[in-house]
């Protein structure tokens, strides 16, 4: 419901300080603007930078698992051939048998 009455004092005041806020703020946003966004392109700066970082090291961590993983089959690989080698016998010579008559 809309009232006719006319605002008292105190609620002029109020909208008053309000509108002093708001234009205060407004001022404040528009003075510091370009620190501001000198302070957000570091920020920015700074984010890209840690990422970076970042990447390399899971990429170092990658490059690392992977050479794990080809030693492993390698050292693999020759445990399974030391283990035939260990466990083929020998070739037999076939050494002629002379008799003494």
């Amino acid at each position: 419901m809309i009232s006719n009455t006319p605002k008292s004092n105190s609620a002029r005041t109020a909208g008053v300080k309000t509108m002093a806020a708001f234009a205060l703020a407004a001022a404040a946003a528009i003075a510091s603007g370009p620190a501001a966004a000198l302070d957000d392109a570091k920020a920015d700066i700074e984010r890209l930078r840690a990422r970076q970082i970042q990447n390399q090291v899971e990429l170092k961590i990658l490059e690392a698992e992977q050479k794990r993983r080809i030693h492993d089959a390698e050292r693999r690989q020759f445990n399974a051939e030391q283990r035939r080698r260990a466990l083929t016998p020998p070739p037999r010579l076939e050494v002629p048998i002379f008799k003494a008559n």
